[in-house]
């Protein structure tokens, strides 16, 4: 018999769970609801993508954004899963071919536009075909409170009240204020939710400030060739202990323009790796 652990290692090559991730798979497969508030980059997929093949029935995903559908949904079928997604890049036909697979039993996770809910077609395939859980991502999107409020999010809740039985509920996002969470938990009427808010600490990444000069060669510091109205760098001709014959290859914090191809900028230090002198 399968478990979280086996399909994370067989379909998605990891061999163990981040922070957090693993008891929100556990209380999903447990039928209880999560609410998860996770950073970008925290791995909010994997809370949801396992237990779905784990559950008997499918997974619905309902998500904003169409660009991640496709990078979602192309990565798992890579990887071996029976997966689809439903939105407005796709014409009629492939929709119609969509629906119907669907109602075969052909997918396992399906990503939605929130939208798409509402359409006689997928609503007849919910009615048919067993949901075992629906996961919002991006739930912050059914706040009012929010720059990103969709008002087709507020219609989830009745999309998930008009299926047979009702499938364990998943929401997830990268932020969200208490306003935000309780919104989530109200729209969405949550059933006695697991909520976790995992760190936001990055052991990978840090701010520094390292002195790049000594201050008595600011004087050489001139403008960048576009002008500072262009690129706004300024580069820092620099004559290293071992001479002009050896000049310093480009590391962080080293003085020099960074964006010569978005700028134009024609010094090609970070192209180079090393500064003109």
């Amino acid at each position: 018999m399968e478990s979280p652990h086996s399909i994370l290692k067989k379909v998605f090559g990891y061999d163990s769970f981040r922070p957090g991730q693993e008891e929100i798979v556990s209380r999903l497969l447990a039928g209880q609801d999560v609410l998860a508030v996770m950073p970008t980059g925290a791995g909010k997929s994997i809370c949801y993508k396992v237990p779905a093949l784990l559950l008997p029935g499918i997974t619905i995903v309902v998500s904003p954004l169409v660009s991640l559908m496709k990078d979602q949904v192309g990565a798992l079928v890579q990887a071996g899963v029976a997966a689809a997604f439903l939105n407005n890049s796709l014409t009629d036909n492939q929709k119609a071919l969509m629906l119907r697979r669907a109602r075969e039993g052909w997918y396992k996770i399906i990503y939605v536009a929130p939208e798409r809910l509402e359409m006689p077609g997928f609503q007849r395939f919910a009615q048919e075909r067993e949901i075992s859980m629906v996961t919002v991502d991006e739930a912050h999107c059914i706040s009012q409170w929010g720059q990103d409020f969709r008002p087709s999010y507020l219609r989830i809740k009745a999309f998930v009240d008009s299926l047979p039985k009702r499938p364990v509920v998943g929401a997830f996002t990268a932020t969200a204020t208490a306003h935000v969470r309780e919104d989530i938990r109200t729209h969405l009427e949550l059933h006695t939710p697991y909520e976790v808010t995992t760190s936001f600490d990055r052991p990978n990444l840090y701010f520094a400030t390292r002195r790049a000069l000594p201050s008595a060669a600011q004087s050489s510091a001139r403008p960048c060739a576009q002008g500072a109205g262009q690129c706004g760098h300024h580069l820092l001709q620099y004559h290293p202990a071992g001479g002009r014959d050896h000049p310093p290859a480009a590391e962080p914090g080293n003085p020099c323009c960074s964006l010569p191809r978005q700028t134009g900028c024609g010094y090609p230090a970070a192209e180079s790796g090393r500064f003109p002198l």
